[in-house]
């Protein structure tokens, strides 16, 4: 046997065990694999706190929570899953999500020295006659990247899903809109910039739980009423808040 004829062996044989390594090894690895898509959609608002105790800041809490309400909320995410067992599977991914609230004041409720918004300190009136009410929405932006750990319980086509996980976030914008409508029906809005006001920063836990339905034998489809809290406080001041958000999501995953 040449030479030449050894190492086209050798070659030959190489190839052949790692062709046979890769199928026992990163084949099955393969098959544990899903890529996903899912959206929310449901109501948010904010815990608001204080940082000092003091007489003021609570004061504050109670007027504000006295008068602002839920905010439509909405995300989405695109995931890659890893199966564990037959029950569990770890999922990475990276998301989007509008969280916020909103508030909505009468004129006739109103006293001599109410800040409507005390961030400025003004009612948003620019001409000589007063409002009828007001409407103060907060909305604020993040990307995520929300890392979750999934049970499946039972067998067949229908399933139960559970999921609960952490996902670190940016804020990458916070704007607020002030609507007035005058008595007349004409209303008046103003839009502000508030990035630079809140903490970049959060941490939200997340927790749902609903079904699963198997639609082929790669594709499955879910339906999950979702949780999800700030734990991170959104402001470094007095008076603060925790954002949190509760609704429904859909999604689907494609196993690979």
């Amino acid at each position: 046997m040449t030479a030449g004829t050894m190492i086209r062996s050798t070659l030959l044989l190489s190839l052949l065990f790692a062709t046979t390594a890769y199928g026992q090894v990163v084949q099955p690895i393969a098959k544990r694999l899903h890529l996903g898509v899912e959206f929310g959609y449901g109501r948010a608002f904010r815990t608001l706190s204080t940082t000092d105790n003091s007489e003021t800041s609570s004061a504050i809490v109670d007027g504000r929570n006295s008068r602002e309400t839920t905010r439509a909320a909405f995300s989405g995410s695109l995931f890659l899953g890893y199966k564990l067992s037959d029950r569990w599977a770890v999922e990475l991914g990276v998301g989007f999500a509008r969280l916020g609230y909103q508030s909505k004041i009468d004129t006739d409720d109103l006293t001599f020295g109410d800040m409507i918004d005390p961030r400025r300190g003004f009612i948003y009136n620019t001409g000589d006659v007063l409002p009828a009410s007001f409407r103060l929405i907060d909305d604020f932006y993040y990307v995520e990247v929300p890392v979750r750990l999934r049970l499946n319980l039972g067998k067949g086509r229908f399933r139960s899903t559970t999921t609960a996980g952490m996902a670190p976030a940016y804020l990458i914008a916070a704007n607020s809109r002030a609507v007035s409508t005058y008595a007349d029906g004409d209303k008046e809005a103003s839009n502000y910039d508030d990035t630079d006001q809140y903490l970049r920063f959060d941490l939200f836990a997340s927790v749902s739980t609903g079904v699963s339905y198997r639609l082929k034998e790669r594709l499955e489809f879910r339906l999950e009423p979702m949780f999800r809290y700030g734990l991170l406080r959104i402001t470094d001041t007095p008076v603060t808040g925790h954002l949190w958000s509760a609704g429904i999501g859909a999604g689907c995953t494609v196993r690979l």
